[in-house]
């Protein structure tokens, strides 16, 4: 404990409460400034190094600027430095006692530091009785990650059925839908590219892409069931026509979507970077989704109705 001397400090002119300030801003450091990084303002505060008072006598020793007097005086001339056991704080969680252990990220991305964590307390004999849980950031990432799947699962589904309603055949609705939930695995290809983690904009970035890809679907497929209507009974024949006159929409469609995020998945202007996953994967879903559109949903389709090579009936 610092106790400041009431008599050395009126010697000086000094009252307690401007020795109490000068100790503090040597001891702990006063915010001079403030400075930018990345999209949060980070404090800079003044201090002495703190190497240099890790013992009790050089804490005495330590300097005191005071302003009010322009003096410079050592510690132990105007305080009294003593040291006394401190108190035990001890936290509970759900009437368990608890040890929290707090870091902040840097330079690395969290699930990265999280694996390394994970291993570390792999080779830790915990004694009966103790348990080690990960929380704060990565127990937020990871019920937001549940509450973002069950929105996928939902909007598949919901898909799944407005395809129904529109083809009116389980076989045709299904070829689409796979095509569509295929085109998800260019977000883990770009994703494992680029080094950049999944997170929770990256994943909205997928929801985005099921909505999107799966109208390309509808373009190729409608238009080969409609020439099958109407001019020819060969399913081959129809998904080649259709590939030649839908595949000029798609292409429009595909890259008016890659240049649209291309600005924002290279970090152009500021704040882009909390977006830029989103950005990424909406690049790298959709090129793989133009070659799905194209070639694995109309191989699919021909698969599915090879014993049978007039649809006509069904398509009627």
């Amino acid at each position: 404990t610092i106790r400041v001397k009431a008599e050395a400090a009126s010697r000086y002119g000094l009252s307690i409460k401007e020795v109490s300030d000068a100790v503090h801003m040597a001891l702990w450091g006063d915010e001079a400034t403030q400075m930018m990084q990345g999209l949060k303002m980070i404090p800079v505060r003044v201090r002495f190094p703190k190497q240099d008072f890790n013992h009790s006598e050089k804490i005495k020793k330590m300097p005191v600027y005071l302003a009010s007097v322009n003096r410079v005086l050592q510690l132990d001339e105007i305080a009294e430095i003593r040291k006394v056991p401190g108190k035990t704080d001890i936290d509970h969680e759900n009437l368990s006692q608890v040890v929290n252990v707090k870091a902040h990220i840097s330079q690395r991305d969290l699930g990265g530091i999280i694996g390394d964590v994970k291993q570390m307390l792999a080779g830790i004999h915990l004694p009966p009785g103790v348990t080690v849980e990960i929380g704060g950031q990565y127990k937020s990432q990871q019920r937001a990650f549940t509450e973002l799947m069950l929105i996928l699962s939902f909007g598949i589904l919901l898909v799944f059925s407005i395809l129904l309603f529109e083809f009116r055949s389980f076989r045709t609705s299904s070829v689409i839908l796979l095509g569509t939930v295929l085109s998800v695995s260019g977000v883990f290809l770009i994703l494992w590219i680029v080094r950049i983690p999944l997170d929770i904009s990256a994943f909205m970035g997928m929801i985005m892409i099921v909505g999107v890809v799966v109208n390309n679907g509808i373009l190729l497929i409608d238009y080969a069931e409609k020439y099958l209507r109407e001019k020819t009974s060969n399913v081959k024949n129809a998904l080649l026509m259709a590939g030649k006159v839908r595949i000029r929409p798609i292409l429009m469609t595909t890259l008016a979507t890659i240049f649209g995020f291309l600005p924002l998945a290279l970090a152009m202007g500021e704040g882009s970077e909390m977006l830029q996953p989103l950005a990424i994967s909406m690049i790298g879903g959709m090129s793989v989704a133009m070659f799905l559109s194209l070639l694995l949903i109309p191989g699919l389709y021909w698969f599915v109705n090879r014993k049978n090579p007039s649809v006509e009936e069904k398509v009627m």
